[in-house]
Formats: structure tokens, sequence, C-alpha cells
């Protein structure tokens, strides 16, 4: 689906957040406190893939299967999904997004269950070899956690987003104790402005570096 070609991105400025706080447990059926289940917010995509701790279900088990599955997602997107981890092994949701006419990809996580979200370079391709985590959050149980990447980007650049649990283990199909297996995990982009005139070098302000370029080049065109 994706060619192998991996452009490394040097400049990257990124802004963590962790927002919503966590939600407040309620007495469960033996008397002991759980979270309250997270709902599939209207208009969410089902993820489509069965709670199975066998991992033979996976559509989007990333670079973690042979060969690498992943699930293509947009901007503006809502999935509702699930995950275990049981035994030392747990279920890893992976997501290609391609992007054009952007300056920043958000992700906002709501989860039943500790969990972490990696936001991975691939430049315009997949390579498992060589994509690299460029920032990553925790978000606790009953908790919601948002991640922004703005960077110098290409069209048709695509990124690649990792939800999976933080654990690995306590986390069985139809957790009915401490946790629950379901997210929601929602995508947003900042559309990219046009440069200001006088933006010699293209660094989104127009100051004394940008006189320094045209000083530098005054003279006869080559």
């Amino acid at each position: 689906m994706m060619s192998g070609i991996h452009h490394p991105r040097l400049l990257f400025a990124f802004l963590l957040t962790l927002t919503g706080g966590v939600a407040a447990a309620v007495p469960g059926p033996g008397g002991g406190l759980t979270l309250p289940e997270i709902a599939c917010p209207p208009g969410g995509t089902p993820e489509g893939e069965p709670c199975d701790e066998s991992g033979q279900g996976t559509i989007n088990g990333g670079c973690n299967t042979r060969p690498a599955f992943f699930m293509d997602v947009a901007c503006g997107q809502t999935l509702c999904g699930e995950a275990w981890a049981l035994g030392g092994s747990r279920d890893t949701d992976n997501f290609l997004m391609q992007v054009s006419g952007v300056s920043a990809a958000s992700v906002t996580l709501t989860t039943e269950f500790p969990a972490v979200v990696f936001g991975i370079n691939t430049g315009r391709g997949i390579d498992c070899g060589t994509s690299y985590v460029l920032d990553q959050i925790e978000v606790p149980a009953g908790g919601t956690g948002a991640m922004t990447l703005s960077f110098p980007i290409v069209d048709d650049d695509v990124l690649w987003w990792f939800v999976g649990a933080s654990i690995f283990d306590g986390l069985p199909c139809g957790s009915a104790g401490e946790f629950g297996n379901g997210y929601v995990v929602t995508w947003s982009c900042a559309a990219a402005t046009c440069p200001e005139a006088g933006d010699v070098n293209d660094d989104g302000t127009v100051d004394f570096e940008d006189l320094l370029v045209v000083l530098a080049n005054v003279g006869p065109c080559p």
C-alpha cells in the first residue's frame, strides 16, 4: 500500500497536553469500584477488530505482524476500539494518516484502561526498520490525553499513530474488573497558512533574518 521510502525530519515542535482529568469510579456489581464504560459517540467509526487474546484476528497490528497491517484514518475522524493485555503480550492498534495542506495534527484519546499513544515519523512511506517515535503520551484509565505534532510538512506525508495498553497483563478481553477494554480516539488537523510576503526564508516570520538573505544575494543574476 505504501512504499518503503523514509524521509527523516530534523525540525519538529511538539505540544503535549493531558486534558480532561480522570473519570470518577463507581460501585461495581461485586461491591468494588469500577470505571464507567466509555460510549462510542455519534459518528464514531468502529475499529472492526474483535478483542482476541490470541492475536490471530488483528487487522491493524502494525509492524508487530507479518506482513504489517495498518488501518487508514483521516483528519476529523473518531474511532472506537478495544485493546487487551495478558501474560506479557498486548494488543497494538496502528493507524496511518495521509495528510496534505496541514501545519499540525492532533490526537485525543479517552480510555477505559492505562494506555499509551505514539506519534511516529514515516515521511512518505512505512519502513518498520527506520521509522521512529516522535513523541508519546500515557493516559490513565478513565482519563483523556491529547498530543499535537507540528512540523514542516510536505503534501502526502504519512503519519503513523500507535494506540495500545501501557500494561502487559491484567486486561483480558471482556474485562469486568478494574479496567475495561474500550477506547475512543479522535484526530484533528490545523490547516497550513500561506506564507507572508517577505518571508524569504520560509520560517513563518518576516524579520531581520529575511533581510540578511536578501543582502547576501545582492548582485547580478547568475
